[in-house]
């Protein structure tokens, strides 16, 4: 881990321990100012006493606390809010709130509200370990409840209110999550597994196939929709881009293929579906061998250009298979 990287894991984990021993200075008498300055608590305008002032502007130059905003918190590297929030937080480290939080919180590092939330939140790490409504924007977002949008590398939802995942690994609990086998024109097992929800989710690709007797693998990514036409009857809207690879030459050049699958979904069961639908394909290839493009068995009615020293190949496929829900 670089140096810059632990000295800012070190400050969040020294302030939520700080915040921990400041609940012990709280008392029932709060009241509210105009605004507040902080060095680093308690050395500031208003002292040890901070923990239960509301603002409506404060700057932390370092580490401040605040019984609680309503308007706009400035600091260098942490925020502390012992009660309710209303309005704008901007922090270079992190923004800790105990109560409930209404509005934006902006930090370089790691957002956290302990309480029902609803707003944006900013930062490589986003927790709300209440309910949230809202926004959260960062590499990892979690909310115990979530109604509204996370965009990140790794999203987690307690439970989904209205949730909309988006990112690679999206994990909800009660949420979709299927392993499908397929065949296709191209090729003729793949494997895919998909996660998150029903109105958005990742897909994760393996395939094979073979090519004048040697193998052809894929490995590939991809996101999805689907709707539901009735109980038992579903359509799903798959984008994804794998990878080939032509006689276990794993380090070779371009050699994509790209797939839209239009796909209908009839459940047999709890768990089972079956699966069939067309496909539109897009496959390009950089490799060559003995002056002619490598690829898999494409079909004879592909349409074939040219572009960048790059063979293209479109064409309307089929796909067929089943799935398991779990």
């Amino acid at each position: 881990m670089k140096t810059k990287q632990f000295f800012a894991l070190t400050l969040v984990i020294s302030a939520a321990l700080i915040s921990s021993t400041i609940r012990a200075q709280d008392n029932e008498t709060s009241h509210s100012q105009g605004s507040q300055l902080t060095f680093a608590y308690p050395l500031g305008t208003n002292g040890s006493d901070a923990i239960n002032v509301s603002n409506r502007f404060s700057v932390n130059v370092l580490y401040g606390v605040n019984g609680g905003l309503n308007g706009l918190e400035l600091g260098g590297l942490v925020n502390y809010n012992n009660g309710d929030v209303n309005g704008v937080q901007l922090a270079g480290l992190a923004n800790i709130n105990r109560e409930q939080t209404h509005g934006l919180m902006w930090a370089g590092c790691f957002n956290l509200t302990q309480e029902d939330s609803r707003g944006v939140q900013l930062a490589d790490l986003n927790i709300a370990t209440g309910d949230f409504i809202g926004v959260q924007a960062g590499v990892f977002n979690y909310a115990r409840g979530l109604k509204g949008v996370q965009l990140g590398l790794i999203n987690i939802v307690g439970e989904d209110n209205g949730a909309l995942p988006i990112g690679l690994i999206n994990v909800v609990k009660g949420g979709y999550y299927e392993l499908e086998f397929v065949a296709s024109e191209v090729l003729y097992t793949n494997v895919n597994y998909k996660m998150g929800v029903e109105h958005f989710y990742t897909i994760f690709k393996l395939g094979s196939s073979r090519y004048e007797s040697n193998p052809v693998y894929s490995v590939g990514l991809g996101f999805g929709t689907m709707l539901s036409l009735a109980e038992k009857h579903k359509i799903s809207m798959d984008l994804s881009v794998s990878h080939l690879v032509y006689d276990e030459e794993w380090d070779s050049d371009d050699n994509c293929l790209s797939k839209f699958d239009l796909t209908y979904r009839y459940r047999l069961g709890d768990h089972v579906s079956l699966l069939a639908g067309p496909s539109l394909n897009w496959y390009t290839s950089e490799n060559s061998a003995d002056d002619s493009f490598v690829t898999p068995n494409i079909p004879s009615h592909a349409h074939t250009f040219n572009c960048d020293n790059n063979q293209n190949w479109m064409w309307i496929g089929f796909n067929a298979g089943l799935s398991y829900r779990f």
